[in-house]
């Protein structure tokens, strides 16, 4: 099903989407020295998380927090695959007085779960991670008119290519710009949208990342983290910086270092 713009106004019901030893000390100062050895991840360089709860239930998904209730209404359909039998029929967000209704339930491709939620600097957007049977689809919702916006169908249009997944996204802390990683299960790209422009400008590659799963905005708006891995199975942290357009490789990045920056976007 192709997803276009849409404008929500009120209550209106959409139908369209789609290990090295150390030397014997004290164990305090033991323990200090490899608390500080093992925090690879400086996290004052990136902007705190805004602050999101999920509640799961047999027939809904709730998300609050940022003065936003997003309510996913489920229902069961057994004559499905087993893992796509709980499939998302509608989202209502709720903003102050404002309510806004997608109806998800004749999507082709229909929405299995809410992975998470965020609005941007100025508050004026709100981003909906959802996971479908194949991929992940990211939307954005106008608070202001209820404009709704699905990135895959924008940037499959604007690329005229499918965009099977969108993994990961980060809002800028200076303007209201995404940055976002997209592709499928054998290459990853990375692109950074601005909803009020309808544009997107396409990051440069470094090499081919089979996929990137934490893309992560410094305070200072102008540098762009983000973890690829190429070859399979191995991390690399790469730089992108706006006012240059280039990209450079930081690090390898271990199961460990990788779990610190994951928790710098929850």
């Amino acid at each position: 099903m192709k997803y276009t713009h849409i404008l929500l106004s009120g209550a209106i019901l959409l139908s369209s989407l789609s290990m090295l030893s150390l030397p014997q000390q004290s164990a305090s100062k033991t323990a200090a020295k490899s608390s500080v050895e093992n925090k690879v991840v400086d996290s004052s360089i990136y902007p705190n998380a805004n602050q999101f709860n999920k509640k799961i239930s047999a027939n809904k998904i709730v998300w609050t927090g940022m003065n936003v209730i997003l309510e996913a209404d489920v229902v069961n359909k057994p004559d499905r695959a087993s893992f796509e039998q709980n499939v998302i029929e509608s989202i209502t967000v709720t903003v102050g007085e404002q309510t806004y209704i997608i109806n998800t339930g004749k999507f082709d491709d229909q929405l299995l779960d809410i992975i998470s939620m965020d609005v941007s600097r100025s508050k004026d957007w709100i981003a909906i991670h959802a996971e479908r049977s194949a991929g992940k689809t990211l939307i954005l919702v106008e608070v202001k008119t209820g404009k709704l916006m699905v990135l895959n169908d924008l940037m499959q249009d604007d690329r005229n290519q499918p965009i099977e997944t969108i993994a990961s996204y980060h809002w800028s802390p200076k303007k209201d710009e995404i940055a976002i990683s997209f592709g499928d299960t054998a290459k990853s790209s990375l692109a950074i949208y601005d909803p009020s422009k309808d544009s997107f400008h396409y990051l440069p590659r470094r090499t081919n990342y089979i996929s990137t799963n934490l893309v992560l905005w410094q305070k200072n708006g102008n540098t762009l983290d983000y973890i690829s891995e190429y070859p399979s199975d191995q991390l690399i942290l790469f730089r992108y910086n706006t006012k240059t357009n280039q990209v450079k490789p930081v690090q390898k990045i271990n199961k460990q270092e990788w779990a610190q920056w994951f928790e710098l976007i929850h």
